[in-house]
């Protein structure tokens, strides 16, 4: 192993050279550790009736994932500002309301009657 006094005697073509062999170790280690571990994946996957080499698939869900998913629900609560802006109180807070509970008002006073 080089030491940085020897490195720091080395000119800019021999430091080049130096890098260029060590980017090749470095690539040659690489690939000789892959092929084990893809050796070794391959031992296990016999051991086990797999096939390393099968595409992976995804789990499939069932077309009933969930009654409610999807479903509309009333809006329970509405800007008095902007009577349009509404929210079921699912989900992420609107930033309107927000706003208005940060002022200190209640959230029981936006509910729609």
């Amino acid at each position: 192993m080089a030491s940085k006094s020897a490195l720091a005697k080395m000119n800019y073509s021999q430091l080049l050279e130096l890098r260029k062999i060590v980017d090749e170790a470095i690539e040659r280690r690489h690939n000789e550790e892959r092929q084990e571990l893809t050796n070794r994946l391959s031992k296990i996957a016999k051991l086990i009736g797999s096939d390393v080499d099968a595409p992976a698939t995804k789990p499939t869900r069932s077309k009933r994932a969930s009654p409610i998913k999807g479903k509309k629900v009333k809006p329970k609560y509405r800007n008095p500002e902007q009577r349009k802006e509404t929210w079921a109180g699912r989900g992420r807070q609107p930033l309107w309301l927000a706003h208005e509970l940060s002022k200190g008002k209640k959230l029981e006073s936006f509910l729609i009657q």
